[in-house]
């Protein structure tokens, strides 16, 4: 679908093709994957200038503009403004996915996730014992911490973007200690400080607009907000250089963002949270431990967190923010 810009009303519509130089598009189009060059959709102009664009399909019957679906973590869904369609973010889609929980499958993936969780559960070691806490888990129809938390004695809510996110969390068990809800994430369907802890994985650095993200994280947590994200103050920077490799090895990864440390913790500061504590999880690229598929990297990688080495370069990082309201 082309990139449209439409307005709608009595008098006009206007509509509006974007088009790119040959030698542009080309290049562009070779950065971020596509197969083609020329017209561009919507996904591929908000994910390659980092700007929610208007997009539109054809007319319904009642001569209505629906927004079509995306492949990058983004749709077209109805704008509070009269007569705009606006891009709505939903890369948790993907990752509540079978073909993203594929990725996990095997010794690789198993080490993954048991570092991830032995990490989660260091950070929340303060708010011991976790019976009865609630938790709300942002994008995380993925299902890696729903059943964990739960198994903890935590209520735990998951939210995602449609209801179809929701497939992983049916059959994680531990009873009535796991509800769903679907609603926007960017404007989450719940009133302040619901929440004790509000947690995110995998998630912020396939978000746009991740300063709206943080400000929805902060607003529904009563007390602490835990998410990770790839740092370039990490071995991380490797990787980044490396990500034709990467998609190679991996086959099915995403375009992400990477964050400075610095820039986080002062979006978080605006909202009144600090951060209290972070557990860096590997050394070595993911892509390094599914191609070996042996036990030599993840001996190393206990190696370096004992040396305390994966402390100062690990990737990516899990961080605890703590409300403070004389935080600024």
């Amino acid at each position: 679908m082309p990139c449209l810009l439409q307005l709608r009303g009595p008098a006009f519509s206007l509509l509006l093709l974007l088009w790119m130089p040959s030698s542009l598009a080309a290049v562009s189009a070779e950065a971020l994957g596509f197969d083609s060059i020329g017209t561009m959709s919507a996904d591929e102009m908000a994910a390659l200038f980092g700007i929610p664009f208007l997009c539109a399909s054809a007319p319904d019957a009642d001569g209505a503009w629906r927004g079509m679906s995306s492949s990058v973590g983004m749709h077209c869904a109805a704008s509070s403004a009269p007569g705009l369609t606006l891009v709505r973010e939903t890369p948790d889609v993907e990752t509540s996915s079978d073909g993203y929980a594929s990725r996990f499958r095997g010794a690789a993936g198993a080490y993954f996730l048991s570092v991830q969780q032995r990490g989660l559960e260091a950070l929340l070691a303060r708010d011991a014992p976790l019976r009865e806490t609630t938790v709300l888990d942002v994008g995380g129809g993925h299902g890696q911490l729903a059943a964990p938390l739960a198994a903890h004695g935590c209520h735990v809510t998951v939210v995602g973007s449609t209801p179809e996110c929701r497939v992983r969390i049916v059959g994680a068990g531990s009873g009535q200690r796991i509800q769903f809800v679907a609603g926007d994430l960017l404007d989450l369907p719940f009133s302040d400080r619901s929440f004790d802890i509000v947690v995110s994985v995998r998630l912020i650095s396939h978000i746009k607009d991740w300063p709206r993200l943080v400000a929805e994280f902060c607003r529904v947590a009563r007390r602490a907000v835990v998410i990770d994200y790839p740092s370039l103050a990490s071995i991380n920077v490797l990787s980044l250089l490396s990500f034709r490799v990467k998609l190679a090895i991996e086959k099915n990864t995403r375009h992400y963002r990477s964050f400075w440390p610095s820039e986080l913790s002062r979006e978080f500061r605006r909202h009144a949270f600090r951060p209290t504590a972070s557990f860096r999880q590997f050394l070595f690229p993911m892509a390094a431990h599914r191609l070996s598929g042996g036990n030599v990297l993840r001996s190393l990688e206990e190696a370096g967190r004992r040396a305390k080495l994966t402390s100062i370069a690990g990737n990516p990082v899990l961080i605890r923010f703590d409300r403070s309201e004389s935080a600024v």
